[in-house]
């Protein structure tokens, strides 16, 4: 009897000197509560992926500051511009080489030039540097950037405040009734006081030094 007590003992100590089994998996519902607030997964929502639009959100300040200034073939422009100019235009349409939007004619030009001589070659061809007065024809001229080649480089158009400074006003005369400024834009860093769209990945807008060599878009009335 003693005997048998005695091996139920050394049976009762040995079952407890062993490690208990841990489960290899949490249930779902710990698992989890074990994440991070936000971090959980919530079955009855789909992944959300913004829409691929062209251009407009906001740049943070910073972006393309010391990028390389963008370099340009050796260009013909009187050759250039005469082509543009010498074509007719029919009536209520745009020349061969323009493209019509919302009513007038523009065209990218792909070659670099300071924002005043950019000017100079548009008057050439009775045309200006580009306003831009709504979403739609900005976006548009965004395309027509990209289709010319020059999707990664900024462009002029005929924005300035040269006269008075954040007096942003068109060099063609027509009221300055929509921008799109990229995100602490204008800045006037250095006396930046004319205006290049398609700016950084955003294709916004921002105010740069005139002297700077840009591609350039013409606009024409019909």
């Amino acid at each position: 009897m003693k005997a048998l007590s005695l091996l139920l003992l050394l049976c009762a100590l040995l079952a407890l000197s062993q490690p208990a089994a841990l489960p290899d998996t949490m249930d779902e519902a710990e698992s989890d509560e074990a994440l991070p607030e936000g971090t959980r997964e919530d079955p009855d929502t789909e992944d959300v992926f913004p829409e691929d639009h062209l251009a407009l959100h906001e740049e943070e300040p910073g972006n393309w500051t010391g990028a390389e200034e963008p370099t340009f073939e050796p260009v013909d422009e009187v050759a250039y511009l005469k082509a543009l100019n010498g074509t007719v235009r029919r009536s209520g349409s745009c020349s061969s080489g323009w493209t019509r939007v919302k009513g007038r004619c523009y065209h990218v030009f792909p070659f670099g030039a300071t924002w005043h001589r950019a000017q100079e070659n548009c008057r050439s061809i009775q045309a200006h540097l580009a306003s831009i007065h709504d979403y739609e024809v900005n976006n548009q001229l965004v395309r027509m950037i990209m289709s010319a080649g020059r999707g990664h480089t900024a462009v002029w158009i005929g924005g300035n405040d040269i006269i008075w400074e954040r007096n942003w006003r068109w060099v063609d005369g027509s009221p300055f009734n929509y921008s799109n400024w990229c995100r602490y834009e204008p800045n006037n860093l250095a006396n930046q006081d004319c205006l290049q769209i398609n700016y950084s990945r955003h294709r916004c807008w921002d105010d740069a030094q005139c002297n700077f060599r840009r591609p350039f878009i013409c606009v024409k009335n019909i």
